[in-house]
């Protein structure tokens, strides 16, 4: 699916079904309005980026909580707390859309810790 507007993106390789559930998950934020250009480029370049990582996954059902833990640990040591948790609200957001409006039977796997980062424990 060409991304709206006409904004090139770059291609990441992703399986199908997969690659089709984003397109269509991208054009429903895009018909419903809420969202600006940025947000659902940034929503859409998380997952895409998440499914790339996980190039084996066929099914988003295939997806565990300890895939995504997994990827926010990885994606830690690269990235400040606010952008990991901003792709962490992303890919909820969108496995969220899958339940609801795909009817894919699965618990969203995506836990997204708070705003802000918890103060260490004083002992």
């Amino acid at each position: 699916m060409k991304p709206f507007g006409g904004w090139p993106r770059p291609f990441r390789s992703l399986n199908e079904p997969i690659r089709s559930l984003v397109g269509e998950y991208e054009a429903g934020l895009v018909r419903d309005g809420t969202y600006r250009h940025s947000t659902i480029l940034w929503y859409c370049d998380a997952i895409e980026a998440f499914f790339y990582d996980h190039p084996k996954v066929k099914r988003p059902e295939q997806i565990l909580i300890t895939d995504v833990e997994d990827w926010r640990l990885a994606k830690q040591r690269e990235y400040s707390y606010v952008t990991v948790r901003t792709d962490l609200c992303a890919l909820r957001a969108f496995f969220n859309w899958l339940i609801r409006e795909k009817g894919v039977e699965m618990d969203c796997p995506v836990f997204v810790p708070p705003a802000h980062p918890l103060p260490a424990a004083a002992d």
